[in-house]
């Protein structure tokens, strides 16, 4: 699933998409932001070597946006 510009985002990143809060303590990472849905993920190939995640924000065009709504 490509999102808009930029490069396609990785597996992991959008397997790890979700709409609600869970009960083990995962958070979602479907917003809104000035009317604009996004898709907020972090996911770093060498995580496990630095430590260190990137966040991604990936915003989804309006008319995909109100679909998601």
């Amino acid at each position: 699933m490509h999102i808009v510009a930029g490069q396609p985002a990785r597996a992991p990143e959008l397997a790890g998409i979700r709409h609600a809060n869970t009960t083990n303590g995962r958070v979602r990472n479907v917003f809104t932001y000035k009317g604009i849905m996004c898709f907020v993920t972090s996911y770093h190939k060498n995580y496990r070597q630095t430590g260190n995640a990137k966040v991604i924000y990936q915003y989804l065009p309006r008319e995909v946006g109100e679909l998601l709504v």
